[in-house]
């Protein structure tokens, strides 16, 4: 039985590599609806269920989101589903543009690879998000025992897409690694000294994590551009760049 709800956006040309023959998955933090009770725009009757920290499952609204229902999608596209969400606003990104943690993470990329634009890039690249419910905030929470099944879906996509580096945006996601319930479910799962880096090793498959901030790059920290040429440098290693 799968454990993850979201399926990963895949680039057509992810199983060539993004550089050097390295398949890359990005891992994003988190998907979240605002359209609640308070929302302006649109309030949904199910909000409270579907992005319920309780019981962390929105897959019940998988095929009837009454958001995407009254915005004509499920009429217009084949593949709407929240389970299809990665894909979703991937596809949404390259043709409208408009979020900002992608686009300073596309531009990151471009500014350090021979790409000419970011639909070239993300067409070798994979994405997922951790959190596998739709959260009713934009600010992801400290994860607990209680998301385990986020490192369990984790291992499912790993199996999955048998990625040689994984990026993953924000440390509220490494830091649930490193709880020893996290740990114990893979052969290996280690920090290193400088730690931007993780060593993952399971079944025989391993890989590198590159754990940058979040992209999202919010006011008045802005950990992101603070810390982008550590991150850099961080990825050509990973990637076998040289003379970054």
């Amino acid at each position: 039985m799968e454990t993850k709800f979201f399926n990963p956006y895949i680039g057509s040309l992810y199983e060539e590599g993004l550089v050097n023959n390295k398949k890359v998955l990005v891992l994003g933090a988190s998907h979240y609806c605002t359209y609640g009770p308070s929302s302006t725009v649109f309030s949904c009757p199910f909000w409270h269920e579907c992005t319920s920290k309780e019981y962390k499952d929105s897959s019940k609204f998988d095929m009837c989101c009454p958001y995407y229902q009254s915005i004509g999608w499920y009429d217009q596209y084949d593949y709407v589903k929240l389970s299809n969400s990665p894909r979703i606003e991937l596809e949404n990104y390259l043709s409208d543009g408009g979020y900002v943690a992608y686009d300073n993470f596309t531009q990151c990329l471009l500014n350090l690879l021979n790409f000419p634009d970011k639909q070239s890039l993300w067409e070798r690249l994979a994405f997922v998000n951790y959190v596998q419910y739709f959260l009713p905030t934009m600010t992801t929470p400290t994860l607990t025992r209680k998301d385990i099944r986020c490192f369990e879906a984790l291992i499912e996509y790993i199996e999955q897409l048998k990625p040689d580096v994984i990026i993953v945006w924000g440390t509220k996601t490494t830091n649930h690694f490193y709880h020893n319930y996290i740990n114990k479910l893979v052969e290996e799962l280690n920090v290193r000294d400088d730690n931007y880096f993780w060593d993952f090793v399971n079944k025989g498959h391993k890989c590198l994590i590159v754990n940058p901030y979040h992209p999202c790059d919010t006011p008045p920290w802005y950990l992101w551009s603070k810390n982008l040429d550590g991150f850099q440098s961080a990825l050509a290693t990973a990637l076998g760049v040289k003379g970054i």
